[in-house]
């Protein structure tokens, strides 16, 4: 396969990173569409104070069936239509009857709701927004999936401050399948659940939207034979929410061992939690033993057979240790050197290292590195004492970058290690930061974001040689957010004041930004871990309130 392909622009040969082909999608309109109860769809919109929804349902679900809703939680930051109920802001009503054997026009226009004309209720005036994007079929709580509904949808519009900002159409699509077509953006919103929508009669009419396809790999013939001669990069997609964890949780560890990605601890309401769960590569959750003891701000590394957590705090600093095999089955190494939270851990070779963080009497430099017996000893330490710094592991080397020093200042150096657990001093990060993150892709390891008033930009990357270089920013400054890397890309998602976006870089550091899936919020103390070729974020806060959400993207 050639290596690239050229083309000229202004004498000068220009290498093709992306190639696209012009491809008209054609939609059949239909009356409506059905909802068995498993499905659901999101609009991607998130409704505020000035939010209007017009739409013609049919429903004979009269107790928690989400029509079109989402909200933070019950009369809390909330938008939307039941069969039995309605929503705006703080204030609810669950005495009205949209229910029943025939359709309905129903409109909730900011504080208004109206049914086929008829002012039905009023709201008082409110500033808000919603936490997450509105769902249609069910309700998007916070990010999580709930209170489906078995409906009929005849039409939706959805306005923002007066201005038209979905039209969705029942429709099938040329390819077959059932959804939604949005005649403002010509987009197709499909089911993102399992089953499928039924179809209602068509209504003779039908719409087309030419829509960019993405050439993944092209060929052309040699004697009679197809050869590939070029092959674009992946693309970074969202594969959407998984199944949720078994309890919500924050300020957790992820980490991988074989065919699992694990999630464990963090807190769950200011009470923290020992419980472990799993996902294994076909995406299906499952759960480990506890941990050793219930710990938040704790760290994971994976190490020969093994995936190792450690420290992190509880009402107390804790030192204990538990690892996973790739049967997970649960073992306890020895101790830390220490109690410590706030550390960072990274692998190299044959140990995986776990580095300084602070045990309430101040920041740590001390390092602890376990084998792939679970064999625990200590090394030379950190250059500096590092809390709520960032690690990352690449080929010959563990690095530890940033994080604040025993005057609980922000440092920018960085320490590397090799398989020897020889300690060297790397060039420095671009700025001092702290709560940044680290992750991998094609031998880089790449240093994110930090904490600040809006969250630090700056992106740093080593190669194996240990010489620095910048890369393109952050598309929005994040703090207290989540990494996991995969093949193809370095996946940084979430943060305090993300809005919700995803940052992800390619093996030749070209960045891509995608949004989460609960929209664009603030979700944050949120953790990440890889599993196969899936990058997963689970957990986090948004407005306070922890999340049991879990959300996979893959590469395609």
């Amino acid at each position: 396969m050639a290596k690239g392909v050229y083309i000229g622009v202004n004498g000068k040969a220009r290498k093709v990173k992306k190639m696209y082909a012009g491809v008209e999608d054609r939609y059949t309109l239909l009356d409506y569409i059905q909802s068995s109860g498993t499905q659901y769809i999101d609009t991607g919109f998130i409704p505020n104070q000035n939010t209007k929804i017009e739409m013609r349902v049919q429903t004979t679900q009269a107790r928690a069936c989400g029509i079109a809703a989402t909200d933070q939680n019950w009369g809390s930051k909330a938008f939307g239509i039941w069969g039995n109920a309605a929503a705006y802001g703080s204030e609810t009503n669950s005495n009205v009857a949209l229910y029943g054997a025939n359709p309905v026009t129903v409109v909730l226009d900011k504080n208004k709701l109206y049914q086929d004309g008829s002012l039905l209720w009023t709201a008082g005036a409110q500033t808000f927004q919603c936490p997450s994007s509105l769902t249609l079929f069910a309700l998007n709580r916070n990010g999580s999936i709930t209170e489906y509904t078995a409906m009929k949808l005849y039409s939706c519009k959805l306005y923002d401050n007066g201005i038209l900002v979905r039209d969705l159409k029942p429709c099938r699509s040329s390819g077959g399948a059932v959804g939604l077509y949005d005649a403002v953006n010509g987009a197709f919103y499909g089911n993102q659940d399992t089953g499928n929508f039924t179809a209602g009669a068509e209504t003779g009419e039908t719409v087309t939207s030419p829509m960019p396809r993405k050439i993944k790999r092209g060929y052309i013939g040699i004697g009679g034979v197809a050869r590939p001669f070029w092959s674009g990069e992946k693309a970074l997609v969202s594969y959407g929410p998984i199944t949720a964890m078994s309890t919500v949780r924050c300020s957790h560890a992820g980490g991988t061992v074989g065919n699992y990605a694990l999630f464990a601890g963090g807190q769950d309401a200011n009470t923290s939690v020992a419980t472990v769960d799993t996902y294994n590569a076909s995406l299906t959750k499952g759960t480990a033993p506890n941990l050793n003891e219930s710990a938040w701000n704790s760290a994971a590394a994976s190490v020969g057979n093994y995936v190792i957590f450690a420290g992190g705090r509880n009402d107390y600093y804790q030192s204990k240790v538990t690892a996973y095999n790739k049967s997970l089955t649960k073992s306890t190494p020895s101790a830390l050197s220490s109690t410590k939270e706030g550390l960072s851990a990274a692998a190299v070779g044959s140990y995986a290292l776990f580095a300084g963080g602070s045990r309430g009497s101040g920041t740590l430099k001390t390092v602890d590195a376990y084998n792939t017996s679970l064999t625990r000893s200590t090394v030379t330490d950190l250059s500096v004492e590092r809390q709520y710094g960032a690690a990352a592991g690449i080929s010959g080397y563990a690095l530890f970058s940033g994080g604040r020093d025993a005057g609980y200042d922000d440092v920018s150096s960085v320490d590397a290690y090799n398989a020897s657990l020889t300690r060297s001093i790397a060039a420095s990060l671009s700025e001092k930061k702290d709560e940044h993150q680290g992750a991998t892709v094609n031998g880089y390891a790449i240093f994110a974001g930090g904490e600040s008033s809006a969250g630090l930009k700056t992106v740093d990357v080593f190669d194996a040689s240990l010489t620095r270089k910048t890369a393109t920013p952050l598309s929005v400054g994040m703090s207290n957010f989540a990494s996991a890397s995969i093949e193809d890309f370095a996946v940084f998602a979430g943060g305090f004041k993300a809005n919700g976006a995803v940052n992800a870089y390619s093996k030749s550091l070209t960045r891509t930004t995608l949004t989460l899936h609960s929209g664009h919020a603030n979700r944050y103390a949120l953790s990440g871990a890889r599993v196969g070729g899936y990058a997963l974020f689970s957990g986090g806060l948004i407005d306070g309130t922890e999340l049991d959400s879990v959300e996979a993207f893959t590469a395609l």
